[in-house]
């Protein structure tokens, strides 16, 4: 039960860690943020693509406006909760085949991970109105299916993990909600990053 305990902690640890660092981290890319929906630079309307830095021109530097990086673009921040824990406990059930001690971990994370991909839902409509006039409006709509879809999974693996007969299919309904979330989250991904 020690070494359970210490699998649990080191796992949500890890989970924390890389949550953070996917929301506030961006690596070596260098982006220019006047509205990161809007994909023109100043210099050129027709540019297709993220906005870009030119490196051969000193930077001004970079000032922190607290109420628009807590409130601005809400759906890229609140999304990676119902991932990590839809993930987490898609791992943790991976190790309920050797120590059953997990199952209730398993049913929580994944219960806690339906709630809150309601909340990505509504924030990811909130952002939707950016791409109305915008060449990606049907990435967009595909994306808001497939997230649709997604959550529901996530409800549907609750409901297997939580009801007793239906609980020996409740890993298959795991695996096919991993893969919905990561087919789903590539296309968010294009919508975010390109």
């Amino acid at each position: 039960m020690k070494h359970i305990r210490r699998i649990v902690l080191l796992l949500l640890t890890f989970c924390l860690v890389a949550g953070i660092s996917e929301l506030y981290g961006h690596g070596k890319e260098h982006h220019v943020r006047t509205d990161s929906l809007d994909s023109k630079t100043e210099d050129s309307a027709d540019v297709k693509g993220p906005m870009t830095v030119k490196h051969d021109e000193p930077q001004e530097p970079y000032q922190l406006a607290y109420k628009e990086a807590l409130t601005e673009h809400l759906h890229n921040r609140v999304i990676h909760l119902p991932i990590g824990f839809a993930l987490a406990a898609f791992l943790l059930s991976v190790l309920a085949f050797r120590w059953q001690e997990l199952q209730p971990a398993v049913r929580w994370l994944v219960f806690v991970a339906a709630l809150t991909s309601i909340l990505a839902y509504i924030t990811g409509t909130s952002q939707a109105q950016f791409f109305e006039i915008s060449g990606k409006k049907w990435v967009v709509e595909l994306h808001q299916r497939l997230g649709i879809i997604t959550a529901t999974g996530l409800f549907v693996w609750t409901l297997f993990l939580f009801i007793q007969p239906m609980k020996r299919f409740a890993f298959f309904i795991g695996v096919l909600v991993v893969l919905l979330i990561l087919i789903t989250g590539f296309y968010g991904g294009i919508l975010a990053h390109e």
